[in-house]
């Protein structure tokens, strides 16, 4: 009789299986992601976001990390840059002046080169970079 009227006695345990699964899958992503993900002040430049279009209709100023400069792959001494600028721009009157510098290029060099192309008489003046990556915000 007893075996015939057996109540049903109801599951009072939570089956976590699904959750550590996931739990776990979670962890091995963040193994893997982690060394990605960039922390603090680690300034790389140069980065930024510039159109591609505006580097074609552009004279291009390059500076080397060893100080050598070129324009237009022209190897010029930095004294010759406006006269060989003022070349340049004669040839495409609406191009803009964009100086590429390596990024482990110091400060002084690259303000040295710019003080140049400003002697040139050429007003606006752009950095290229890099097109940065976008980062998840870190607190």
């Amino acid at each position: 009789m007893s075996a015939g009227r057996r109540r049903m006695a109801a599951i009072s345990d939570i089956n976590v299986t699904p959750i550590v699964d996931v739990m776990l899958m979670l962890l091995v992503i963040f193994i893997l992601t982690a060394p990605v993900i960039r922390y603090g002040l680690d300034i790389n430049l140069p980065k930024g976001n510039l159109d591609q279009q505006k580097t074609r209709q552009a004279v291009i100023v390059s500076l080397r990390r060893d100080g050598q400069v070129f324009i237009q792959d022209k190897k010029v001494d930095l004294e010759q840059v406006p006269k060989v600028l003022m070349t340049e721009l004669a040839q495409m009157p609406a191009s803009k002046v964009m100086i590429a510098a390596d990024k482990r290029c110091s400060y002084e060099g690259v303000m040295e080169l710019l003080g140049s192309v400003r002697s040139a008489g050429v007003e606006d003046v752009y950095l290229m970079t890099e097109p940065a990556k976008v980062l998840p915000k870190t607190r």
